[in-house]
């Protein structure tokens, strides 16, 4: 048997949906002296990123939040959008965590 047919249909189309994400926009005029920076400070290799090993609210001496800075200026979407993609993600993590994505077995 293969593994998706394991999977029970409500299931396989909750799992889907994850699929089509929320849409973002980019406003390139916004990103203007965005490089500057590497170009200038190409410091990255010495530099924590804020977004890869920082959680919330935690700072360190070489912390760097250059690229999630810019990022709050030039990305807009949707919050509602975002906050039912995410709902929709954390019920199919749930739902492989507890089994109930399987026909019972």
């Amino acid at each position: 048997m293969r593994w998706m047919e394991k999977l029970k249909p409500e299931a396989m189309m909750r799992y889907g949906r994850t699929m089509h994400l929320p849409k973002l926009y980019v406003d390139n005029k916004k990103l203007d002296g965005f490089l500057e920076h590497f170009i200038n400070n190409n410091n990255c290799a010495n530099s924590l990123c804020v977004n890869d090993i920082l959680e919330e609210g935690q700072t360190a001496p070489n912390a760097c939040a250059h690229c999630s800075t810019w990022a709050k200026k030039v990305i807009s979407y949707d919050e509602a959008e975002v906050a039912q993609w995410k709902e929709l993600c954390a019920t199919v993590l749930q739902s492989l965590e507890d089994g109930s994505i399987y026909y019972d077995a």
